[in-house]
């Protein structure tokens, strides 16, 4: 069943919940003496919000997303959360948009938020593990994620900002670096094996032994190796060469990168997870640096409050980029099918030791306790109730799924009235 597409205007998606940010406690972007200025309700209509920043001088904002181009199934959400910003502030902020990681790589853009270079941006923690422990810890946790393309990703996407914001650790580790979670861990997607035309029979456990692997993130050499296989680190833009003259055989990938740069079609043969999924998944947090900490309150809060937009489109590129892989793929000659039962009984087993709480890691025992699997299926059944559904699988998904037919802004405006609002500035 497919969800009536809508917009909805997210001044009035609240009125009901306005009690909920007066004062609340854990709220972002505030320091002790709070944010300069006046403030307003979530949920206020125009009028209102358009007094509070009546004095305020306009501002102009650097934002680098995720999209390498304006033209990658991604970047429709950094312009929806651009509009959104730009529409509520009475044009008063402007968002600038600047594609491809052009003023910061991913390793670099922490620094370049702390010294103003970027205003807001997303970022990859899962590649500076020393400076982010409590977050990598975290993301080890979407193994216990839904699995589906489509009510999978989304659920996937709510658990892992709900387990972030629940997370006393993850956000203490932000807050000392002086970074704001706007949405505190993204999920870029399924992981999925990507092999070349070399590597077309992966139907039993032999086939991947002795294969190089490059991986995606840490959380991935051990259950790698354990299948057999050899781990390889290289950065993601050489992956492409690597496959194509079979320096590798596979990449770990979701398919939304692979799609963009096109490695499913020198790779075109994929093979998923049945049951369970992938840690390391929640690699990426979208987050305000200094010139978002520096803005004044109402500011702040028209920044927080288009994260529903941001969230929604982020959703849609998800099943955007499965639709691309796939027929990439299929263009290519390649195979789609389920990691043989062995090998996915292996990987599950190697990825559980990443999950165990040995004292060690706040945030692991914070993790733990928040009871992460109860949370991925809460979610999707918040989808089924607002009628998302999937249509069948991931090797048919151009048959059945059509971002036409789908709004995925009910669901991330209920993530955030549930989830997120608690934190809004004040």
């Amino acid at each position: 069943m497919t969800t009536p597409r809508r917009r909805i205007p997210i001044a009035f998606t609240a009125i009901g919940v306005l009690a909920l940010t007066a004062g609340c406690a854990g709220s972002i972007g505030a320091s002790a003496s709070g944010p300069a200025g006046e403030g307003f309700a979530y949920g206020a209509d125009q009028d209102e919000v358009n007094e509070a920043i009546a004095e305020l001088e306009p501002v102009k904002l650097t934002y680098q997303p995720a999209s390498s181009s304006p033209d990658d199934t991604g970047a429709p959400s950094a312009l929806a959360y651009k509009e959104a910003i730009e529409e509520r502030s009475n044009g008063q902020i402007e968002i600038e948009i600047v594609y491809g990681q052009a003023i910061a790589s991913y390793t670099e853009v922490v620094d370049a938020l702390a010294d103003g270079r970027v205003d807001i941006a997303h970022t990859v923690p899962a590649y500076l593990p020393s400076e982010f422990p409590a977050y990598n810890d975290l993301m080890s946790f979407s193994q216990l994620a839904p699995t589906s393309p489509l009510v999978g990703e989304m659920a996937t996407n709510a658990m892992l900002n709900q387990l972030a914001w629940e997370n006393e650790a993850v956000l203490q580790e932000f807050e000392d670096k002086g970074l704001v979670p706007l949405t505190p861990q993204v999920n870029s997607g399924e992981f999925f094996f990507v092999c070349n035309s070399q590597n077309a029979e992966n139907s039993t456990a032999s086939a991947w032994e002795s294969r190089q692997i490059r991986i995606g993130t840490q959380d991935s050499e051990g259950a790698v190796r354990d299948i057999g296989a050899n781990p390889v680190s290289l950065e993601y833009a050489e992956a492409f060469e690597a496959l194509q003259r079979n320096t590798i055989d596979c990449t770990m990938t979701q398919l939304g990168s692979a799609a963009i740069f096109g490695v499913t079609a020198v790779a075109p043969n994929i093979s998923y997870l049945t049951e369970g999924s992938f840690a390391g998944r929640g690699a990426a947090s979208h987050l305000g640096g200094t010139g978002f900490s520096n803005l004044p309150l109402a500011y702040q809060q028209i920044v927080f409050d288009a994260q529903p937009d941001y969230f929604a489109l982020w959703n849609q590129h998800l099943a955007d980029s499965n639709v691309d892989a796939v027929q990439q793929a299929t263009e290519n000659g390649g195979t789609i099918s389920a990691l043989p039962d062995e090998v996915q009984e292996t990987i599950r087993d190697s990825q559980a030791a990443a999950i165990v709480d040995d004292g060690e890691s706040e945030a692991t025992s914070q993790a733990i306790a928040s009871d992460p699997a109860a949370i991925g299926e809460s979610w999707v059944s918040v989808a089924e109730e607002l009628g998302y559904s999937d249509g069948g699988n991931l090797q048919e998904i151009g048959d059945w799924y059509s971002a036409d037919d789908y709004d995925f802004l009910p669901y991330a405006t209920q993530l955030y009235e549930d989830v997120f609002l608690p934190h809004r500035p004040e």
